[in-house]
């Protein structure tokens, strides 16, 4: 009974914010399934447009079949930036690290996200155990989701030395191709890179402290790594392909030229 006197005392209480809620609701460019997805993804989304430059800007994905998008990670940012300009519902491939964050764990769950649990034996050491999350992202996949993939994994700036490049985006595409092959289908997963420009220095490695230093959010778009090419290249020859382009230390433009100064153009 209790239960049910806090739900409609919270009704109630939330009817004079429905507006906004609405408001926000109208910023998210496509349905994430949920009102509750839809408002969080519609908040930030505003919050990105009003104050921190990301405009009206939209990605251009294919309108059909698999996509990755890789791109760099500062901050918490980057991720909303690429939802709140993608016309097709994006699922993130997220760290269980983030879940001790109060909230984060039910804000990745409402987002859909694919979690990749990480194991450590008794001395420290990470032990793979990513198998069900490559399962869950290549079968997505294959029945034409997009797939949000930070191929550094955490966060990264030119402020630290920059980690390898993990291979698990490119596996993992290489993977969906060879199975719709095997099953008799035309591959059509594709890798699209992007690089979130215009952050402030100041909200790198911050996941909350980002949206109130002041920002101006644009994003970088580069040609896509085709199904063929994807089947062609070994995993490590996509992965250094990716690399120049979504690095924060090696950064180059859209025509693949070397910007000096850690910074970068949408021009």
């Amino acid at each position: 009974m209790t239960k049910y006197c806090c739900y409609f005392a919270v009704k109630i209480l939330s009817l004079p914010l429905q507006p906004l809620f609405r408001k926000f609701e109208r910023c998210v460019p496509v349905d994430y399934g949920t009102r509750e997805a839809n408002l969080i993804i519609g908040f930030v989304t505003w919050l990105l447009k009003k104050y921190h430059g990301l405009g009206e800007q939209k990605i251009h994905l294919p309108s059909t079949g698999g996509v990755i998008i890789v791109a760099n990670h500062v901050s918490s940012i980057d991720a909303f930036a690429i939802l709140g300009s993608s016309e097709r519902v994006v699922r993130a491939l997220a760290t269980s690290n983030y879940n001790h964050i109060p909230g984060v764990k039910k804000i990745l769950e409402i987002g859909n996200c694919i979690f990749v649990h990480e194991i450590f034996d008794v001395n420290g050491k990470l032990i793979p155990s990513n198998n069900a999350a490559r399962d869950a992202a290549v079968e997505a996949l294959k029945n034409n989701s997009v797939v949000l993939i930070f191929p550094f994994g955490g966060y990264h700036s030119p402020l630290k030395p920059e980690p390898p490049i993990k291979l698990g985006a490119a596996k993992i595409a290489k993977l969906a191709n060879e199975q719709l092959l095997k099953e008799g289908k035309d591959p059509h997963v594709k890798i699209c890179p992007m690089f979130v420009t215009g952050l402030n220095p100041n909200s790198y490695h911050k996941p909350f402290k980002c949206f109130v230093q002041k920002n101006q959010v644009g994003i970088i778009e580069y040609p896509h790594i085709t199904p063929q090419e994807i089947l062609d290249l070994s995993a490590e020859e996509i992965s250094n392909r990716i690399r120049p382009l979504v690095s924060m230390h090696d950064e180059r433009d859209a025509t693949g030229q070397l910007i000096c100064n850690c910074s970068r153009s949408l021009s």
